[in-house]
């Protein structure tokens, strides 16, 4: 249910991030100088996948890829783990362009500065982006994403590109985590939640609905396909964020308290 929180008793002004370590640190940054009070509860983490035959292989033709595409910055990060790992170097002909300016920072910082930038936020905005402004037909793309990423990107390019698909990183939930900073949610003690990711909230709600509760939840959500997933799941009063990244999610908070 999105729109103005019904009912909901004045909250303590604290933010409870759900996000991984680097992306919580961001928020906390920018939340400086506010009188919010801010916690961090990660609900996954990533892993670089193992460098196997298949990742190899890919690898070993990198000089015939045209385009390199990252969706997010652990993408990047994964990417060139692999790539120092199977002794393998790109292209200079080899072109890259990511989405946000988070994944931007990455590849600039580990690479050099992508040749295409899509500010935005979502999958379907990055697609009409690269066959408007990047693809010129036939070229041969390669992606490197996480685990749990769809293959909506895939097949929108299939028809302008020939696309291949490499997962260069898991998204896993969390095994341990704050018992009590999670009865405090229960009990309605915190002012709203922050998820970046559907993967996020599944392990939260997985922990959070052992144990019954009739409190709705206040979240703030990084877009659409978080905010979707959550809505999905449990009755719960959103915020979506209608920029990007950590801007967006600071504007949202700042909507919520102020």
């Amino acid at each position: 249910m999105k729109g103005k929180p019904e009912n909901i008793a004045p909250a303590e002004r604290t933010v409870i991030s759900m996000q991984p370590v680097e992306r919580a640190a961001e928020l906390q940054k920018a939340l400086r100088g506010t009188d919010l009070r801010f916690f961090n509860m990660p609900m996954i983490y990533t892993e670089t996948e193992k460098l196997n035959s298949e990742t190899r292989s890919v690898f070993d033709s990198l000089q015939n890829i045209d385009l390199l595409i990252f969706t997010s910055r652990n993408g990047v990060k994964a990417f060139f783990n692999l790539l120092q790992q199977s002794g393998q170097a790109l292209s200079e002909k080899t072109k890259t362009a990511v989405i946000g300016k988070g994944t931007a920072a990455t590849l600039e910082a580990r690479y050099r500065k992508a040749d295409f930038i899509q500010p935005g936020n979502t999958s379907r905005d990055f697609a009409v982006y690269l066959k408007q402004n990047v693809l010129r037909g036939g070229e041969n793309v390669l992606l490197a994403l996480g685990n749990l990423a769809s293959d909506f990107l895939q097949h929108e390019l299939l028809p302008q590109a020939s696309v291949q698909r490499i997962n260069v990183y898991s998204t896993l939930p969390v095994r341990e985590y704050d018992a009590g900073l999670m009865q405090k949610i229960r009990d309605g003690q915190y002012g709203v939640l922050v998820f970046s990711s559907p993967s996020a909230f599944a392990r939260f709600y997985d922990i959070y609905q052992k144990k019954k509760t009739n409190a709705r939840l206040r979240m703030v959500s990084i877009g659409n396909i978080t905010t979707q997933a959550i809505l999905k799941t449990t009755q719960a009063f959103v915020l979506t964020a209608k920029k990007p990244g950590t801007e967006g999610l600071l504007h949202e908070i700042k909507q919520y308290f102020h």
